[in-house]
């Protein structure tokens, strides 16, 4: 067996990462509830950077695996795509799903994780500052 093939084992972070970004959802059909699996995008098992994994479903898992002459292939453009497509919608939907109903007063903001905060504000069409944060992050005023 080639060497760069070896299956390392994905970290315990890297993975509660990638489930958490998909929702714990298959990336490509987004059916919930289902049992997954996580997938090296480039086929090689010891790749194991956060871009090189998808969570997918067995189905698709095996489809990815898959090569047909006459329909669309799961290779790994298209897999990459339906990756970045999937976290930015699951993204959008923590943001709004933050903000009970369109009252951001009623917010609950114990705990917000600042990166995500342009992200919030711009699913309630609240004008922001992205430049405002950027500076507050490199004063230290919030991390």
């Amino acid at each position: 067996m080639n060497a760069s093939k070896i299956r390392a084992p994905i970290p315990r972070t890297l993975t509660v990462t990638v489930l958490y970004k998909s929702a714990h959802t298959c990336n490509v059909c987004r059916t919930p509830h289902k049992p997954i699996e996580i997938h090296h995008i480039d086929q090689n098992p010891s790749n194991n950077i956060e871009s090189n994994l998808i969570s997918l479903c067995r189905n698709c898992h095996d489809e990815a695996h898959a090569t047909h002459k006459l329909s669309r292939n799961l290779d790994s453009k298209t897999l990459s795509d339906f990756k970045q497509k999937w976290e930015l919608e699951v993204a959008s939907r923590a943001s709004t799903a933050m903000l009970p109903s369109s009252n951001i007063e009623q917010a609950m903001w114990t705990y917000i994780n600042h990166q995500r905060l342009p992200s919030i504000l711009k699913g309630k069409s609240v004008l922001f500052d992205e430049q405002m944060l950027s500076d507050l992050v490199r004063r230290k005023v919030v991390n």
